[in-house]
């Protein structure tokens, strides 16, 4: 027994699973820390202001590059050769880029435009600032989907462990020296110098000696439909925790906001156990999409291991939360313990019973389900925001987030049984 699962453990060691594990924790463990140290250096009005920003440009980041980064990491590992590789790496960075340099346009001239509520409007400057990085974020994705296309995950986590921790880096010291508008500063600065050297350092390995052969223009539209639908259902299920915090914005002042978001930083966490899952097996279904038996096997496996992890997570978080939230965030945060609490329950639908089965249908190819689901999930959400958050607040938003997900986890293992174990 013991030498089967050192011999497993090692195959998985091999295949790079610990490295993406190991690297996804040290992702979150920096973001975090990122998070406590501007908790601490902002005052709670200045951090509820800057996150009601950053919440403008998440929604702006769900449509960077039309997808096309999703596409890299499908038609990338399906590419017969590495000059078809390169040409729909290339394909993906070139379009994107152009789409995301208009975008930036059309977001912030609505941004200026948009009567935000009295509280946020004159610190609108901070999106403009933050829309300058959006096309260089965008290569940034676009690399890192590229080495998991390539199976290096040893790449992939030292990759995302430099993106990750200069983008913060830049972040806290441009705080420290100018608060909100240098932290936005320094955030865009960071990502602007981290996108030349990825993609240097990308091409470099993998395609020194490639040339870009002329994809027809069917394979084009394939490749962006695919792009255009993962986009939309990642955007959807993304949308959730924007739509959250923009709809607190509208109705509560930016104290609110601020301790929804520190409600939120340690539950939120816990999607590196899921993504982590997620990104080493995505390939592997994607390579398998056609042996139904293998697929219900490996899903029950990593559906299981999933919910039972972040399902342990969640319940020693939620015990300790008070003794947390004194030593990481201060007195001042104490009133979020039940917020909080409220969100690891969230949390675990999203994280431990949703996450796989979409990540897993969006593999195989089979987004529609996924774009559903999430659709009448954020109808959802938006009806119950609109009646819980006026009367409660934070706590009410994280009602809501609690129902809706476990709905959409539901929803999209009863289609996942439908189509793959009947």
């Amino acid at each position: 027994m013991k030498e089967k699962l050192k011999d497993r453990f090692l195959r998985l060691y091999k295949a790079g699973m610990i490295h993406i594990f190991s690297g996804t924790f040290l992702l979150k463990v920096v973001s975090f820390f990122g998070t406590t140290f501007l908790v601490h250096i902002l005052s709670k009005e200045e951090f509820g202001i800057l996150g009601y920003m950053e919440n403008i440009y998440g929604y702006a980041f769900i449509l960077a590059g039309m997808g096309l980064s999703n596409a890299i990491l499908r038609y990338v590992v399906l590419g017969k050769n590495i000059e078809e590789k390169y040409s729909y790496f290339r394909f993906s960075c070139k379009y994107g880029m152009i789409w995301n340099i208009l975008l930036t346009l059309i977001v912030g001239l609505v941004s200026l435009i948009f009567p935000h509520p009295a509280s946020y409007a004159p610190h609108i400057g901070l999106i403009t600032i933050l829309l300058a990085g959006l096309p260089f974020q965008y290569i940034c994705d676009c690399v890192l989907c590229n080495e998991r296309a390539m199976f290096a995950n040893q790449r992939y986590v030292s990759l995302s462990l430099f993106v990750t921790i200069t983008a913060i880096a830049g972040k806290m010291f441009g705080a420290g020296i100018g608060g909100m508008y240098g932290a936005v500063m320094g955030q865009a600065a960071a990502y602007i110098i981290v996108s030349a050297i990825c993609l240097c350092a990308s091409r470099r390995r993998y395609y020194q000696e490639a040339g870009a052969v002329p994809l027809p223009s069917e394979k084009k539209r394939e490749a962006a439909l695919y792009a255009f639908q993962y986009m939309i259902t990642n955007g959807l299920w993304a949308v959730f925790m924007l739509n959250d915090t923009f709809l607190l914005g509208r109705f509560c002042e930016p104290d609110v906001i601020a301790n929804y978001k520190v409600a939120y930083t340690i539950p939120g966490s816990l999607t590196f156990i899921s993504s982590s899952l997620g990104l080493f097996i995505s390939p592997y279904f994607i390579r398998h999409e056609t042996n139904h038996a293998w697929i219900k096997r490996y899903f029950l496996y990593t559906y299981c291991m999933t919910a039972c992890f972040v399902g342990t997570g969640c319940l020693a978080i939620g015990i300790l939360s008070p003794v947390l939230i004194r030593v990481l965030y201060g007195e001042q945060y104490l009133d979020i313990v039940m917020i909080m609490r409220m969100l690891l329950i969230a949390s675990f639908f999203n994280c431990g019973l949703r996450y796989t089965t979409a990540n897993i249908l969006a593999s195989l190819g089979k987004i529609r389900y996924n774009m559903l689901f999430s659709a009448i999930g954020m109808i959802l959400q938006i009806g119950m925001n609109f009646v819980l958050i006026p009367r409660y607040g934070a706590k009410g938003s994280a009602f809501t987030s609690g129902a809706v997900y476990f709905f959409m986890a539901a929803g999209l293992l009863a289609v996942f049984y439908k189509e793959y174990w009947k």
